[in-house]
Order: C-alpha cells, then sequence, then structure tokens
C-alpha cells in the first residue's frame, strides 16, 4: 500500500515493484467507503502529503514495502495471540459483507440476543451500498464481495464463507413462529 495507491475514493491494489499480485484477479479496486472514517482519513492524508511512512511501531517505519508484515506482527501483539495477523482482518471483512447481503430476506435484528455484538460488526448501510451499488439489491452481492476480495470465481468466495449463510438461517429461523407442542 503506497500513497500512489489511493485514487480520490479508491484504493487501487495492483503490483508494483517487486510486490505481486497471487492471481490474475487479485489486481483491483476498493472504495474508500467502506473502510472506517477515521482509516478513510489517515489513508486519504497520506495520499495527499505523498509520504511513504504509513505509520510508525515501536521506532520502526512502515511502509508499503513491510507493510503486511509488520501491522500482522502489532494485530498479534495487540490480541495477545500470534495466530491472528492481517489476513483475519480481511476475512472479517469479508464475512461481516456476506452476512449483510442476507439482511434484505432475513431479519437479523433476532441475532442481538444472542450475538450482542453483531449490530455493530456488521457494515452500516451506507458502506454496504457504496460496496454493492445495486448488485446488492439483485442478489449479486457475493460477485461484488469476490470483487474486492480478488477471487476470480464466486465459488471461491462461497467456499470461504459459507458459514455466515449458516448464521442467516439460524436468525430466518428463530423469527419463526414456535409449534405449541404442549397443544398438540
Amino acid at each position: 500500500l503506497r500513497g500512489v495507491d489511493i485514487d480520490e475514493d479508491m484504493i487501487r491494489i495492483r503490483p508494483y515493484e517487486q510486490h505481486t499480485l497471487k492471481t490474475i484477479g487479485s489486481e483491483r479496486v476498493a472504495p474508500l467507503a467502506i473502510l472506517e472514517t477515521i482509516i478513510q482519513k489517515g489513508l486519504q492524508e497520506l495520499s495527499t502529503q505523498h509520504r511513504k511512512r504509513l505509520i510508525a511501531i515501536e521506532d520502526e517505519t512502515v511502509s508499503g514495502d513491510n507493510f503486511f508484515p509488520k501491522v500482522s506482527k502489532l494485530i498479534s501483539k495487540v490480541t495477545d495471540d500470534k495466530d491472528i495477523g492481517l489476513h483475519h482482518l480481511r476475512h472479517t471483512l469479508a464475512s461481516s459483507y456476506a452476512l449483510k447481503t442476507f439482511a434484505n430476506c432475513v431479519d437479523l435484528t433476532r441475532l442481538d440476543i444472542d450475538l450482542p455484538w453483531l449490530k455493530t460488526w456488521l457494515p452500516n448501510d451506507h458502506q454496504f451500498n457504496v460496496l454493492m451499488g445495486a448488485e446488492g439489491q439483485v442478489g449479486q452481492g457475493l460477485k461484488a464481495i469476490s470483487r474486492l476480495l480478488g477471487h476470480i470465481h464466486e465459488t471461491t468466495t462461497l467456499k470461504h464463507y459459507i458459514h455466515t449463510l449458516f448464521i442467516a438461517l439460524y436468525a430466518y429461523y428463530a423469527n419463526q413462529k414456535q409449534p405449541e407442542l404442549h397443544l398438540a
């Protein structure tokens, strides 16, 4: 991630110098608006001031060249879990958007009792609509998520995020009227 990768309201994910991408589908753009406001401001500042330094961790400069390993190390330290890193943030973001795609057909608010953290974890409507646009309204949300992640096929995304379907199914059945078995 470099300052030049921020283009107005988009982040461009592309190869440069020694940095290569994993697949053909990995070159993509992502809207800044899906990020929290504080992160958006920091990235805009990086872009407008043409700085190379993104953040500092323990007197070490974190730049585009070492961003992923340094931030992964910081996440592990903050969470006190050596197995958690930057890739988990990617998985969390994709999972939250995948689950939110079910919100127009399943009332997810029923999960507030069992999963109280869920309402703050899901993207807000503005963030969701920025990423999904019209596609999210016509059942093509998985395709938009696939493009964001750099997956060539939606089946790859579905394979990795199928667990969100089970959460949505739980919400659906929790909203169903329970049979009065004692009257049978």
